[in-house]
């Protein structure tokens, strides 16, 4: 009796090691994520895309959904749409078109991937508020949608904006891109930026307020990262590692901790104060990457620790709880290590670690924390992305949904892992039995 519990404890811990690996192995990866006002999406290295939150006017999810589109290497979210880059260059995208954002020559609002019309050879895009951002190969970079405040590089008092992609011009050798709500940056190789659109608060900082239609040069060199941010606030990092900040500033989301409202460049808004030149954020150091929010700012180090400062009304900066006192200097956030990218909407913030997984806090009111509720986080939640995920969409959501199954090939792939599984948990099992066996008979017991 005792060899048989031994030879059943066996097969079962067998199976259990069997069972998890087969789990792990079916497990998809994340390799990239983005965020916008409430929609958050995340790109797997399959090339899948998946989204939850906000999707268009009408249209909320509050668990991933597989958008039907494949191919994809590079995503990115504006205020009602988004945009995906396939591997053959072409640009996709879906959601709201009110201004022709979608870029497929209408204004129509489509949940499905269309084709930006026109458009190849693209290595980068961005997506800001009823606009959109995409870099050439040759390092030109095109626009389309709205045009009120300059955004495409024209002037809004005779153009208003386009349908299809338009060259901005005055730009060349542009390396990376940023679409604001309705401002853009553009990097150059060698580290300068160049900013355009609305500058309400000092966002494109140059020192002004004044919307500039033509690309101006913001007041900061050496730079290798950066976030034209959800509204009014911007962030960049330099190649030391030092985090710079510029723009509104109500909610403390420049990191100043505290302003001297005589400093030139800034403006009174009584308790804190905007700043039209960039300055530097003190607290973080060797950072990597930042995001932007509404009025919130996140920062990545080297080291994977992410660091949030600014309105945590919602619980975006991940300190373990929501509201209070802004928060004017950056603060790590707790409950989360090895991050390699990070990522902002208007009121919550996602980070991708780096074994792939994905982890969202801050606002839920759309369903963009992707947990299967509507139910806000002040802490980091893990959020459950691939085929073996159920995707149906909340009963209070619209229930539209894009193949939220997995395609055949991944299915059958699928359950061929299965398969070898089992065969593997057998043969295993087997030779625990016939060794258990073969001691037994060694020793001179019966069997």
């Amino acid at each position: 009796m005792h060899r048989i519990k031994f030879v059943s404890f066996a097969i079962f811990i067998t199976c259990v090691f069997a069972i998890s690996a087969q789990a792990g192995a079916l497990s998809p990866q994340a390799v990239a994520i983005a965020a916008s006002n409430c929609t958050s999406v995340a790109l797997l290295e399959d090339g899948s895309v998946w989204q939850w939150g906000r999707v268009c006017d009408g249209v909320e999810w509050s668990a991933p959904q597989r958008v039907d589109i494949s191919g994809v290497r590079q995503i990115a979210a504006g205020s009602g749409h988004v945009l995906a880059l396939k591997g053959d260059g072409t640009v996709w995208a879906w959601g709201s078109n009110s201004y022709g954002e979608l870029g497929d020559g209408t204004n129509e609002n489509s949940i499905e991937p269309v084709q930006v019309a026109g458009l190849t050879g693209v290595k980068a895009i961005s997506a800001g508020k009823g606009f959109s951002l995409a870099l050439k190969g040759d390092g030109s970079v095109w626009a389309w949608g709205s045009n009120t405040y300059g955004q495409l590089g024209k002037n809004p008092l005779s153009f208003m904006g386009s349908l299809t992609p338009i060259q901005v011009e005055g730009l060349e050798g542009v390396v990376s891109i940023s679409c604001g709500g309705s401002h853009c940056f553009a990097l150059q190789e060698n580290g300068v930026l160049w900013a355009w659109g609305e500058n309400s608060h000092g966002i494109l900082g140059d020192g002004t307020n004044e919307s500039q239609f033509k690309p101006v040069k913001p007041k900061i060199k050496d730079v290798k990262a950066f976030d034209a941010g959800e509204l009014s606030h911007a962030l960049a990092v330099k190649e030391d590692g030092s985090v710079w900040a510029w723009g509104f500033n109500y909610k403390g989301q420049l990191g100043t901790g505290g302003v001297s409202l005589s400093d030139q460049g800034r403006i009174s808004l009584g308790r804190e104060a905007d700043n039209y030149n960039p300055d530097i954020v003190r607290g973080v150091s060797d950072a990597k990457a930042v995001a932007a929010g509404g009025s919130h700012s996140v920062a990545l180090a080297s080291d994977g620790s992410v660091w949030a400062w600014g309105s945590n009304s919602d619980g975006q900066l991940g300190l373990g709880h929501a509201g209070g006192s802004d928060v004017t200097s950056p603060t790590r956030v707790q409950g989360i290590e090895g991050v390699t990218a990070i990522a902002a909407g208007m009121y919550h913030t996602l980070a991708l670690k780096g074994d792939g997984s994905v982890w969202a806090w801050g606002s839920n009111s759309d369903g963009q924390l992707g947990n299967a509720s509507f139910s806000a986080a002040s802490s980091p939640v893990p959020i459950l992305i691939g085929p073996q995920i159920p995707t149906a969409a909340s009963p209070t959501s619209i229930t539209t949904t894009i193949q939220p199954s997995p395609t055949p090939q991944a299915a059958g792939a699928n359950y061929l892992l299965v398969g070898a599984v089992c065969i593997m948990v057998a043969l295993v099992a087997a030779a625990v039995v016939a060794a258990y066996l073969l001691l037994s008979k060694k020793a001179g017991k019966k069997p």
